[in-house]
């Protein structure tokens, strides 16, 4: 964006930061690019941790013989999880692929 297009912009919307130094957006703009490099992490892990389980999942329910089922009817509802410690937690167990199609075809590979 054209500076004299940035002046005009933070003098008519952002009124309180026009007296900033630039030193102050600087750090702004490198504060936002590491909160969301973080973010990207995070959340990286957070798939590979769930599809990681998956797998965990899908080898006990095959070495027990069980049906494909019992993991998105017993394991998904997440109601342990819920009473012994929250709810944020059970919602991040309920993001592990359980489905019976994603467990048979675990199993298979």
């Amino acid at each position: 964006m054209a500076p004299a297009k940035m002046r005009r912009h933070l003098e008519s919307v952002h009124r309180d930061l026009k007296e900033k130094n630039v030193e102050f957006f600087k750090r702004n703009c490198d504060e936002f690019v590491k909160l969301k490099t973080f973010m990207v992490q995070t959340t990286k892990t957070i798939n590979e941790k769930a599809t990681e389980a998956s797998y965990l999942v899908s080898y006990q329910i095959a070495q027990r013989g069980e049906a494909c089922s019992i993991a998105e009817n017993l394991i998904k509802p997440c109601d342990m999880v819920k009473c012994m410690l929250d709810e944020k937690l059970a919602e991040e167990i309920g993001k592990i692929p359980l489905s019976n199609d994603t467990i048979v075809q675990r199993i298979r590979s």
